[in-house]
């Protein structure tokens, strides 16, 4: 019960600390493993929840943007964590690219199977959009 609790009073204080806020790769290098494991949880579930409601609200209209969150499906937060950690530690202009653009990314190209050259296509315009925050 009490690490249960924990868990939740730390969830909420990381929701408070960054409630509003754009994270990126400064932010994720000053979180725990811990903070990070719950932080790539959430967005995994977030991914799967958005599936399920474009499924039910569109499913006709949105039909590539549910096959490609489909591509998620399986993905662990350990998986997303030990990706994020070698996305923002190989180059420091990943360092501004926000957090859910990356998980993003990472998942595209190792789970959807998007070609290198795309990927780096989309990963210099993910440094673009970044440069000035």
């Amino acid at each position: 019960m009490k690490r249960l609790l924990f868990v939740v009073l730390l969830f909420v204080a990381s929701c408070s600390l960054f409630a509003g806020e754009q994270r990126d790769g400064s932010d994720w290098s000053h979180m725990g493993k811990l903070e990070k494991t719950i932080w790539a949880a959430g967005w995994i579930d977030g991914v799967g929840v958005s599936q399920r409601l474009v499924g039910e609200i569109a499913p006709a209209s949105f039909a590539a943007y549910y096959k490609a969150l489909d591509m998620l499906v399986g993905m662990t937060a350990e998986e997303l964590v030990q990706g994020l950690n070698q996305f923002y530690d190989s180059d420091y202009r990943n360092l501004r690219i926000g957090m859910s653009d990356a998980a993003l990314l990472l998942t595209r190209y190792s789970r959807a199977g998007l070609d290198k050259k795309d990927a780096m296509a989309k990963l210099n315009e993910l440094r673009e959009i970044y440069k000035g925050h």
